[in-house]
């Protein structure tokens, strides 16, 4: 199976995204580099797609996906700050969570978020 980093980043009730042109939504992360600990590929990945720097990352669980298995990290972002695409990503969008479900976005997308969504104060992203 692959391992990716991936990263939620939450403003009030939305969810970023990113798309890959002609690519099904998702949340920005990506392949860690040979040695880079998952953390690092996190802050590097969510840096290269949107431009975003987090203020800090915090690890929440792994998902297995059908061909992925996904560390997931929640990233804090500035409340200013932009998103956006760059590199392989074509665009970059705030969803709410029925956006997301209604959306083109990955099966393990809309899994992840429903996790964090059922046990919010296990993972610390009570609404704001």
């Amino acid at each position: 199976m692959k391992v990716r980093a991936t990263v939620i980043c939450r403003r009030a009730n939305t969810f970023l995204l990113v798309g890959k042109a002609n690519g099904a939504w998702a949340m920005p992360g990506g392949k860690p580099h040979c040695g880079e600990p998952l953390e690092a590929a996190a802050v590097r990945e969510l840096h290269e797609e949107t431009i975003l720097r987090a203020r800090s990352v915090r690890y929440l669980f792994e998902f297995a996906g059908r061909t992925t298995v996904h560390h997931v990290f929640h990233a804090n972002i500035d409340d200013h700050d932009v998103a956006i695409p760059s590199q392989e990503i074509a665009q970059c969008a705030w969803f709410t969570t029925q956006e997301v479900m209604d959306s083109s976005a990955s099966v393990s997308t809309k899994t992840i978020i429903e996790i964090v969504l059922t046990e919010p104060t296990r993972f610390g992203m009570l609404e704001v």
